[in-house]
């Protein structure tokens, strides 16, 4: 059994022991996964597909695929299983430890510095993304963009790290067809990438996306409506005479 201590120097996190109750996964079972992916790939039976999906699926689930922790000279870094640098140890902490070789969900990972929370590339550089400056930071799954917090808000970054949503958030909700929702003062907003402005105030009770080929219906002081591209609410017989973006429109 593995066991491997994730070192730090608070108490953010407790420290883990035995990192996994599965092996650490060798060279050899990812060279076999990968194997296997190619020939998924370039089968076009249906029931061998299956069965070689089901063979990388027995080796994937028993190992252990997760970066592994290492400390050098007091700092904290991670290293992939086949034992190459993909943080280098630079930070009082790492917080993710998700596998960087197989079906990596992420190309960054949550770092400390000082008690605060950054995003360091997993490339080996070192690279920040999002310096550790806020109480709390991430990569938002589905979408292009990071969301981190401070003073108990949390704002929205694009990948430059520019801002399109101030500190005025309560909840980052999931990403919903093509857009990201949010909550602020009890309030809905979004973030639509083909909308005019940067996102669309919280100003609405709730939303829903009835069908894809419709676009996000709104409602607002109990009215139902849509929103445009500029922001404005409209009602469903406006709609009818409307001829511009709406906001969902995702799937035109």
């Amino acid at each position: 059994r593995a066991a491997y201590a994730v070192y730090t120097t608070n108490i953010r996190i407790k420290v883990m022991e035995n990192y996994s109750e599965k092996p650490i996964a060798t060279p050899e079972a990812l060279a076999e996964v990968n194997r296997l992916q190619e020939l998924i790939e370039a089968e076009s039976d249906k029931n061998k597909e299956d069965k070689l999906f089901q063979s990388r699926e027995k080796i994937i689930s028993s190992y252990c695929w997760g970066d592994i922790p290492f400390k050098d000279d007091g700092k904290i870094g991670l290293k992939d299983i086949l034992g190459r640098v993909v943080v280098p140890a630079q930070f009082d902490n790492v917080l993710d430890c998700d596998s960087s070789v197989i079906d990596a969900v992420s190309s960054v990972c949550r770092v400390e510095i000082n008690g605060k929370i950054g995003l360091v590339r997993k490339d080996g550089s070192g690279t920040m993304v999002i310096p550790a400056e806020y109480d709390e930071a991430y990569d938002i799954m589905y979408f292009n963009g990071y969301g981190v917090m401070k003073d108990g808000k949390w704002s929205i970054l694009n990948r430059n790290g520019e801002e399109i949503v101030p500190f005025i958030i309560d909840e980052i909700l999931e990403p919903y067809g093509s857009c990201l929702f949010f909550k602020s003062e009890g309030k809905i907003g979004c973030i639509d990438p083909k909308c005019e402005l940067p996102y669309v105030p919280a100003e609405y009770e709730s939303y829903e996306l009835a069908s894809i080929d419709e676009p996000y219906k709104f409602v607002r002081d109990g009215k139902e409506g849509y929103v445009t591209g500029d922001g404005k609410f409209i009602s469903e017989d406006e709609l009818e005479d409307y001829n511009g973006y709406i906001i969902g429109e995702w799937f035109d």
